[in-house]
């Protein structure tokens, strides 16, 4: 597994959803408008599939346009080797963000969505901040339906990632 320097300024993640295929650690630029406070880069777990081309293993939980499943190559920026650089095939699966105001009902919620056949990514064990992946179009349906009723009933917010 080749992994590049982390520092204070990366967002990373503790449980990739395909850690078993991953063989590499790429890193995202955040832009600066998209940039959780002090954070410049996110940590983004892969395969390599070919000479500089890799298919992402995690949920992104802050950069946007990526999802579980997409081939991407990279690019040297600024100290980093791996940055990814775009996308060079899309795996028609995408990204959405939850984040929990309260821990009140996490547990059934991250339950709802899996019934559904979505993979969750948890920031840390017990985050308010959960990825989820959604593999096709009848699955993102069924799971903004839920997310919108959850958003008016429980302390959540959420947005898509891709």
């Amino acid at each position: 597994m080749s992994i590049e320097t982390k520092d204070r300024q990366t967002i990373t993640h503790d449980f990739p959803v395909w850690r078993e295929r991953a063989d590499f650690i790429l890193a995202a630029r955040l832009p600066e408008a998209d940039v959780p406070k002090g954070f410049k880069w996110e940590q983004i777990w892969a395969k390599q599939v070919s000479d500089g081309t890799f298919e992402i293993c995690c949920i992104p939980f802050v950069s946007y346009g990526l999802a579980l499943g997409d081939w991407v190559s990279t690019k040297p920026l600024e100290e980093r080797i791996y940055v990814i650089h775009q996308i060079v095939q899309r795996s028609g699966r995408r990204t959405y963000r939850v984040w929990f105001n309260s821990a009140l009902q996490r547990s059934s919620t991250i339950y709802q969505v899996q019934k559904l056949g979505c993979l969750v990514e948890e920031r840390w064990k017990n985050s308010d901040l959960i990825a989820i992946d959604s593999p096709n179009l009848s699955s993102s349906l069924e799971l903004e339906n839920i997310l919108k009723e959850l958003e008016e009933s429980l302390d959540i917010e959420w947005e898509t990632g891709s």
